[in-house]
């Protein structure tokens, strides 16, 4: 949000999301518009402009009469064929559409990802704010040491201990905690972002609710600031 972005300081590390929620063009009301008006396309009669009285203050009765009579076999031609299948392959075709469009980009979000995981290894640095850029979903993580802990300082955090802490939803924290919980019990444990909760034994309502997104967000927040490294 404006607000925390300003908030933040010049050098500080944030992470943003942008999530792409339901528009027109993807509801039920919008599919099946889409559909209506490419059945209705393909018949000459309905792709002829109305009648110039209607619209008029005393229009032509028998325009009326016809508009409605083309209004009438319309539903009909739309009965038969605007079904379930028809609305499932234009939505195949709309997901279809838009993966070919973004393709180039995620092929080059990958290869930049390939390459920080790349630098990471090289610089061989496990916490902090510069590893944390480093973490992906295949990216293993453990426990960090006292030492490695103690090497992250954030300035910019008001707390005593110059460390801001988690902020997680209320639905989601328990099973977030529980994460932690677990990795802290067993120093030795080491596991993948995306297996993080298949640390959890009990993945009850909470567990639902923390999807991968969740994972890399939680995991890149942890190794900056410090509660967890990048595993060799």
């Amino acid at each position: 949000t404006p607000e925390s972005a300003s908030s933040s300081s010049d050098d500080a590390f944030s992470y943003h999301a942008t999530i792409a929620l339901a528009t027109h063009d993807w509801t039920l009301a919008g599919m099946m518009t889409s559909a209506t008006q490419h059945t209705m396309s393909r018949i000459i009669e309905y792709r002829k402009a109305v009648p110039r009285s209607l619209g008029m203050t005393n229009p032509v009765s028998s325009d009326v009469t016809t508009l409605q009579e083309m209004i009438d076999n319309a539903f009909e031609s739309l009965r038969q064929q605007v079904t379930v299948e028809r609305v499932i392959e234009n939505l195949e075709y709309k997901y279809e559409k838009h993966n070919v469009g973004v393709m180039p980009w995620r092929r080059d979000c990958i290869s930049k990802q390939m390459e920080q995981i790349g630098k990471s290894r090289e610089d061989g640095v496990v916490v902090g704010r510069k590893a944390s850029r480093y973490v992906t979903l295949e990216t293993p993580v453990r426990v960090a040491t006292e030492e490695e802990r103690a090497s992250v300082v954030d300035t910019s955090s008001s707390s005593s201990n110059g460390r801001r802490g988690l902020k997680v939803r209320d639905c989601s924290g328990d099973a977030i905690m529980a994460i932690l919980q677990r990795l802290k019990a067993d120093k030795s444990v080491t596991c993948t972002v995306s297996d993080l909760l298949n640390l959890l034994e009990d993945k009850g309502v909470g567990a639902t609710t923390v999807c991968r997104l969740t994972l890399l967000s939680l995991a890149r927040c942890c190794v900056e600031q410090g509660a967890l490294a990048i595993a060799d």
